[in-house]
C-alpha cells in the first residue's frame, strides 16, 4: 500500500527526496536564502538542500571558539546565507574570504581538471562587487584575494570552528587542508561543496588521502558535499 503524503518533493542539484526538508517550513531560512542567491530568482537555482546542510553546519559550532573560514568565494551566496543566518559579530567571530575573484588559475589544476575545462570558470564577478554585497558585515569579513596557496603568504590562523572548502581544483584544496587542518578546534566542521560530483574525483582523492592517517572521516552527503568534524586534538 502507497503511503499518500503532502510533504514537497525536492527535485533539483542533482538530488530527489520525498521526504520531509525543514527548509520548506523555515521562514528565516528562506529568507537568508533569498539573499544569498540574489540576484537569481530561488526557482532559477534551487540548491536550498546545500544552503539547509550548511545552516546545519554552521548552527552546530555555534557555541565553540573560532573564526569562519571559506576558501571559494565566488559570488558569496554561502557567505551572505550563514551571516543572515548566525551573529558572527555578536560572537565576535571574523569571517575570513579566500578567492582569485577573477576566476579558477590553470596552475592550480589537475590535467584531468585542466581537460574538463576548469581554468578561467567563475570569472564574472570581481572583488568590490562581493565586498558590496557584504557591505553590512565588513567590520567582521576579511577579504583575501590571489591564489591560493600564494593569497595564505603572512596569514596565520588562530583558532577555527567553521570551514567551507568550495575551491573546484585538487591543488588548493590540498594547500587549504594542510593549512587549516591543525587551526581547528575540536567540533569544527569542514564542509567540501564539490566532493561527491562527477568530473572532481581528483579534488575528492586529495582529501581522503589527507584524512587516510587522522581519526577523523568524510561523510558523503547526497546533495554532492562532504562533511568532516574535527575530533578531539589529543592522542589519547
Amino acid at each position: 500500500m502507497e503511503i499518500q503524503s503532502d510533504v514537497p518533493k525536492f527535485d533539483a542539484d542533482g538530488l530527489t527526496t520525498f521526504h520531509y526538508a525543514p527548509f520548506y517550513s523555515d521562514q528565516r531560512f528562506s529568507s537568508a536564502y533569498a539573499k544569498a542567491i540574489y540576484p537569481l530568482r530561488p526557482e532559477d537555482a534551487d540548491v536550498r538542500y546545500r544552503g539547509y546542510i550548511i545552516q546545519w553546519a554552521v548552527s552546530q559550532v555555534r557555541e565553540l571558539a573560532g573564526d569562519f573560514v571559506e576558501c571559494g568565494t565566488y559570488n558569496a551566496k554561502v557567505a551572505t546565507l550563514i551571516l543572515n543566518l548566525e551573529d558572527l559579530r555578536g560572537k565576535k567571530r571574523k569571517f575570513h574570504l579566500f578567492d582569485t575573484f577573477s576566476g579558477i588559475p590553470a596552475e592550480m589544476l589537475t590535467q584531468r581538471e585542466q581537460d574538463l575545462g576548469f581554468a578561467g570558470q567563475f570569472s564574472d564577478v570581481s572583488l568590490a562587487e562581493v565586498m558590496e554585497k557584504l557591505k553590512d558585515y565588513r567590520d567582521i569579513v576579511e577579504f583575501h584575494k590571489g591564489v591560493i596557496p600564494d593569497s595564505f603568504q603572512g596569514f596565520f590562523p588562530g583558532r577555527v570552528a567553521f570551514l567551507h572548502l568550495d575551491l573546484n581544483g585538487a591543488k588548493a584544496t590540498q594547500a587549504a587542508l594542510h593549512l587549516f587542518y591543525p587551526a581547528l578546534v575540536q567540533g569544527a566542521v569542514v564542509l567540501f561543496d564539490d566532493y561527491g560530483w562527477d568530473g572532481y574525483e581528483d579534488q575528492r582523492k586529495v582529501v581522503d588521502l589527507f584524512f587516510a592517517d587522522k581519526k577523523e572521516e568524510t561523510l558523503a552527503l547526497p546533495t554532492g558535499q562532504g562533511m568532516v568534524i574535527r575530533k578531539s586534538h589529543s592522542r589519547a
